[in-house]
């Protein structure tokens, strides 16, 4: 299993944060294979291959996944991939 773990600075509220995570994570990886459900400021996510959460705290988001074999073969990919998905929304 490959883990993943980033932390991305940020000045954006929790509650805009929300919902511009929500919108990039459809809009990158699709509604029907994306499953997510909010826990206070923690986004759970389990899609095809991988399970993980985006933590939002002050002055940061935190990204930590596991992938699953196959998926865990193309590990630097998908954290490029996901890096640069958040990144413009955290901003």
């Amino acid at each position: 299993m490959a883990d993943i773990d980033l932390e991305l600075p940020t000045t954006q509220t929790a509650a805009t944060l929300r919902q511009a995570i929500e919108r990039r994570l459809t809009e990158r990886l699709g509604g029907a294979s994306l499953t997510t459900r909010w826990e206070q400021d923690v986004l759970h996510l389990s899609a095809r291959g991988a399970q993980g959460t985006i933590e939002l705290m002050p002055g940061k988001v935190r990204v930590r996944a596991t992938l699953s074999p196959p998926l865990s073969f193309f590990k630097m990919k998908v954290e490029r991939d996901l890096r640069a998905a958040l990144e413009d929304v955290v901003r």
